[in-house]
């Protein structure tokens, strides 16, 4: 790792995908360098490579061509200014071949950056924009000298190939580098007085789009996002936001949706029914239907489903909309759509096997379109352009928790693993002697878990990790615990070797499936039968682990533990308060009678 890093990132990307424009869809980059903890590193220089087909236009407020890019353009400097941190750089300079892994033309760009000092960051930001044509090596009216910045935000050289969108459009690919001296000791320099050179590099990669798609998905969540959760039968609501470059229109926009397995869309009774005759195993699928649902559109004509098919050996739907004629140049269109969280996968390997904890459902749009280049644009002649753009939904995860029950607060004979008091002893924390324990001493934990509210779980089981030093005593279910009883099964087999194991779930198929939000509860006493060396206190740990798989067969892992300390031994008549049990506890017994002062020492 290097004593000084760079991370470069833009604001008006979303998935990676830049509209096309310098005058209104420009973004703001950000150059983020970051010092190490230890030392300072001096001497710091910033280079940013800009490719051809991305134009510098320093902090938004400059222009240096000498006209207009194209006929009622207007000038550049009039759009996005970085709210902070736009700092002048030392240079601006179209280059050629500027490094071995660089080729061709690029505005390369260079900031002087103070001495950091440990752990100082250093943010720069800067405004770019994708162009009509890409930039080339040759300024009409001389090249501006690079201590100027005249060749930033400056389109006369901007004569070179179109950087228009054809297919899925070209990738925009700019290289920024730090380098500085780092002060502290290395090995070659063990006193750090002559200093180390360092360096860091990053990149970033957009691609130019004059026509991009964006979904998202909304069920659970405040707004439509990227990934929301998945819930049986609830609608998750999908958003597909179509836009378009400052340099061109769209024509006849094609969209065609891909819902995953294990999500239906909400159609019409005439939709369904076609739906059903075409693949009957679908007869048995309800929450697909409701007349008054399904898409809409927020401007121009009204927007439907022009075909839904099913595809039983994926269990994937797709939906084909009806095209939207003709979307402007800088213009956005939104359309939303239902579709209902099914509780069984309706078609593919998994059909008719519950949805289950730990699946995630994927949805993926595709774009097809035609664009026209605007008026007085050098650009001619309509191109086809393509996009894709997706959203998931994933299931809830579950919870566990370790408990164990401490000592009384005041000296008591009633300390039962029937009690209510269990607790997690590190929040808040409580004093060592209400967890510590000795030889003969019964000892009680609580597991707990919350398995997923919005899905099945699938082959859940918990297992407990019997503490050193002790001897299991019984296990029983807990309060609260609202797992039907004939879907637990416990298994002490292993427990003279150390762990006691519960399957979980009713038979379905070939696997164990619990129903959605159930919570188990489990107890465990164990007996003290190895105290600790004397004058020492053993920390001893209980570790409970639940292992349950998605539908793929991938295994999800939690694990908890809750730690208590074992005391040395000696004889209860030592004790300052008094054993009023002696007897080891009896199977399935829940506790017993004891003083807390049994546990000083």
């Amino acid at each position: 790792m290097s004593a000084i890093t760079i991370k470069k990132s833009d604001d008006a990307s979303p998935e990676g995908k830049l509209l096309r424009g310098v005058h209104k869809d420009d973004s703001v980059y950000t150059l983020l360098v970051t010092n190490n903890s230890d030392h300072p590193t001096i001497g710091n220089q910033v280079v940013d490579y800009l490719p051809a087909n991305l134009e510098f236009l320093g902090c938004g407020t400059t222009e240096n061509s000498a006209g207009n890019e194209y006929a009622g353009s207007g000038p550049l400097g009039a759009g996005r200014t970085p709210t902070d941190n736009c700092r002048p750089p030392a240079a601006v300079e179209t280059v050629a071949n500027p490094t071995a892994l660089l080729s061709g033309v690029f505005t390369k760009v260079t900031w002087t950056v103070p001495t950091l000092q440990p752990d100082d960051t250093y943010t720069i930001r800067y405004v770019a924009a994708i162009p009509l044509q890409d930039n080339t090596m040759v300024f009409p009216g001389g090249s501006p000298s690079p201590a100027s910045g005249g060749q930033g935000a400056n389109l006369d050289n901007n004569t070179g190939a179109s950087t228009r969108q054809s297919g899925d459009g070209q990738t925009v690919t700019n290289s920024a580098s730090v380098t500085g001296t780092y002060t502290g000791p290395t090995p070659g320099d063990p006193t750090g007085a002559g200093g180390t050179p360092v360096s860091d590099s990053d990149t970033h990669t957009v691609t130019a789009k004059d026509v991009r798609v964006l979904k998202s998905v909304q069920s659970a969540g405040s707004a439509p996002s990227k990934q929301d959760a998945f819930a049986i039968g609830g609608v998750a609501t999908y958003s597909l936001q179509v836009d378009t470059s400052e340099y061109t229109s769209a024509q006849n926009i094609e969209l065609t949706d891909h819902l995953g397995n294990g999500v239906c869309p909400i159609v019409t009774t005439a939709q369904w029914a076609t739906l059903v005759q075409d693949n009957p195993s679908l007869a048995g699928v309800g929450g697909c239907v409701d007349d008054n649902q399904g898409p809409t559109i927020d401007a121009g004509p009204p927007i439907s489903y022009s075909s839904v098919t099913f595809d039983a050996n994926t269990g994937v739907f797709t939906m084909t909309f009806s095209p939207i004629a003709d979307l402007a140049d800088q213009s956005s269109v939104h359309i939303t759509y239902p579709a209902r969280m099914l509780a069984q996968y309706p078609g593919g390997s998994l059909v008719n096997t519950e949805t289950s904890a730990g699946d995630s459902f994927g949805n993926t749009v595709s774009l097809a379109a035609t664009t026209t280049p605007i008026g007085n644009s050098p650009e001619t002649g309509p191109l086809a352009v393509t996009d894709t753009s997706s959203a998931e939904l994933v299931s809830s995860a579950p919870a566990i928790k370790k408990l164990i029950e401490p000592l009384p607060v005041l000296p008591a004979t009633n300390y039962s693993c029937a009690g209510t008091g269990f607790v997690d002893p590190t929040n808040p924390s409580l004093p060592s002697a209400r967890t510590t324990f000795a030889l003969g001493d019964l000892v009680c934990f609580e597991l707990r878990v919350s398995f997923a509210a919005g899905t099945f779980t699938r082959d859940a089981s918990v297992t407990d990790f019997l503490p050193q030093g002790t001897t299991f005593v019984a296990a029983t279910i807990g309060p609260d615990n609202t797992v039907p009883t004939n879907q637990i099964a416990l298994d002490t087999s292993a427990a003279s070797s150390g762990t006691v194991t519960w399957a979980l779930g009713r038979t379905s198929g070939n696997a164990l499936v619990l129903d959605p939000g159930q919570t188990f509860v489990a107890r465990v006493a164990v007996r003290i039968t190895d105290p600790a060396n004397p004058g020492a206190v053993d920390i001893a740990g209980n570790l409970m682990k639940l292992r349950q798989q998605n539908s793929a067969g991938q295994v999800i892992s939690l694990r908890d533990q809750v730690n208590f300390a074992i005391a040395p031994g000696h004889s209860p008549v030592a004790h300052q308060g008094c054993r009023l049990d002696q007897r080891p506890a009896q199977p399935g017994e829940p506790g017993e009678h004891r003083s807390p002062a049994d546990q000083t020492g």
